[in-house]
């Protein structure tokens, strides 16, 4: 579950955390209904997180984007296709 606050203080963390769960797994799953805020920052470690996962013949599955997290994927020109 993201937190509701992906801001420029939660990239550190966020990093930190996908790197622990894809060294333990290549398939993540992140459900995104809670978040309020995101950073670009953010939005670049999923995606990181996403080609990483890739190359380890995993995925990132982002789902139940809330509206703030869909808007901000729609800003950047992303899709949740081009995550998993």
């Amino acid at each position: 579950m993201l937190s509701t606050s992906l801001d420029l203080l939660a990239a550190g963390p966020l990093c930190a955390q996908l790197r622990e769960r894809l060294s333990a797994n290549p398939s993540v799953e992140l459900i995104g209904s809670a978040v309020e805020r995101v950073s670009t920052a953010c939005l670049q470690i999923i995606v990181s997180a996403s080609a990483t996962a890739r190359q380890r013949g995993g995925s990132v599955m982002l789902t139940s984007p809330s509206p703030a997290l869909s808007q901000a994927l729609l800003d950047l020109g992303l899709t949740l296709d081009q995550l998993a």
